[in-house]
């Protein structure tokens, strides 16, 4: 699970932002896997969309992923967001 580092605010403002995020695909159609003895087992597309997912930090360093669950139909994330405004005002540094 990736972590926010130290970040320095000197100069900056900052707020997190938690996200849950439902996705369905259209008409609910079941596009991401099947589930078999209460297990979901991913298909080649619900492979790429946990690949993708999982990748997500590594485009946008300020997003942690803090837990997601693909279903055959939808996806469901939660998802934090660090923002920082430049030049607001000086803070030391913190821990996140």
């Amino acid at each position: 699970m990736n972590c926010f580092q130290i970040v320095s605010l000197i100069d900056k403002d900052f707020w997190l932002s938690a996200y849950f995020v439902t996705i369905v695909t259209k008409n609910r159609e079941c596009l991401f896997g099947n589930i078999v003895v209460n297990e979901m087992i991913l298909n080649d597309a619900g492979n790429i969309v946990q690949q993708w997912y999982l990748d997500i930090p590594n485009h946008f360093p300020n997003v942690k992923l803090d837990a997601f669950i693909i279903m055959p139909n939808h996806v469901h994330d939660s998802t934090t967001i660090l923002f920082v405004m430049m030049n607001r005002y000086k803070e030391s540094e913190i821990i996140l």
